[in-house]
């Protein structure tokens, strides 16, 4: 047989007069295959100088060695979205570099959910990931969940609930922090607040907006239909909205701003330095960017533990796929006040 360096399973199977599947158990160290027929098979791959694909051997154990960061997002791509998922993904690659996965990476809008269903299910069925990580601000339909679960197909979430109960997701505790945010004003002496956040119906905005809420009830502060804002998480939303706060009377102005990020507090900031008055507006922001260090004044942040929530991911990810099923992990991280003054 004149096939050497080109060789095949099957010209193996050939060569040693026996079966492909022979020569697959064979290559997977299977201990029911008889020493007569190893042997047999070991001498034709040395004969042929064949090499096993990889990449194939794994797939045939069912394995590809393979994971897939699934990553929804708005549309167009915000900037911050970039920094807050960067983290993320540094972190578990950094975590998969002591182990034998690799990451491959798809994006889609959050919109999109027909899409995201048919990638995962066509994922699913041709076993060419062993496990999902989703990335997410926005709410993750439940059918995909409910796929991956009824078919014991390892997941995790990232930064966002599980719409099927607390299990396989790793998020930080927004609503908390913002509370905390507000016990800081509340404690500096403040008593009406406003609310810039950012896209209205993304769940970490919700979130902000119930942490705010709750805490306004909690502390018995003021607030105003004026005061509460939603944008974009840019710089441009939190200047335009405060220069708009700032045109009303001066007896409508509130003592602080809860910001939704560090650019939308970046952008009040602007506004407020602007003003020919100068307003004593105290500014919160959120996400811990160097944003927060570097205007002026520095503001108020809150820091999420995004490399944490990462790797922790990635270890549940690999715990489900160990196991063969879904074991039910979950981790909320409470997130850390920054440049308290």
């Amino acid at each position: 047989m004149d096939i050497k360096g080109d060789a095949t399973l099957r010209d193996v199977a050939k060569l040693a007069g026996v079966s492909v599947g022979s020569v697959s158990r064979f290559l997977n160290n299977d201990p029911s295959l008889s020493v007569k027929l190893s042997v047999r098979i070991s001498d034709a791959i040395t004969e042929l100088h064949y090499t096993p694909n990889a990449m194939a051997r794994q797939l045939a154990k069912g394995r590809s060695n393979t994971l897939l960061l699934y990553i929804l997002h708005e549309q167009p791509i915000s900037p911050t979205t970039w920094l807050y998922k960067l983290s993320i993904i540094q972190s578990i690659e950094t975590y998969l570099k002591n182990t034998d996965y690799s990451l491959q990476i798809a994006l889609n809008t959050y919109l999109d959910t027909d899409g995201s269903y048919q990638f995962i299910s066509k994922n699913i069925n041709s076993r060419s990931v062993d496990g999902i990580l989703i990335i997410s601000a926005w709410d993750i339909h439940p059918k995909t969940v409910d796929l991956m679960t009824s078919t014991d197909f390892p997941f995790a979430l990232i930064g966002v609930r599980n719409p099927a109960g607390d299990f396989n997701e790793v998020r930080s505790d927004i609503k908390q922090a913002i509370i905390d945010l507000v016990c800081i004003l509340h404690g500096n002496g403040h008593k009406k607040l406003a609310f810039f956040g950012g896209y209205q119906k993304q769940q970490h905005n919700v979130e902000r907006l119930e942490g705010f809420k709750n805490a306004l009830e909690i502390y018995g502060l003021q607030t105003k239909d004026e005061w509460i804002r939603f944008g974009d998480y840019s710089v441009e939303s939190g200047y335009d909205f405060c220069n708009e706060l700032l045109s009303l009377p001066k007896s409508m102005w509130p003592t602080a701003i809860v910001c939704g990020n560090d650019y939308i507090a970046a952008g009040v900031v602007k506004a407020i330095n602007e003003h020919p008055l100068s307003p004593a507006i105290t500014v919160t922001g959120f996400d811990g960017t160097v944003v927060s260090k570097i205007v002026s004044p520095p503001f108020v942040t809150v820091e999420i533990p995004l490399a944490e929530m990462g790797e922790r991911a990635a270890k549940i990810l690999l715990s489900n796929i160990q196991s063969g099923k879904c074991i039910f992990e979950s981790q909320t991280y409470l997130c850390e006040i920054k440049n308290v003054w």
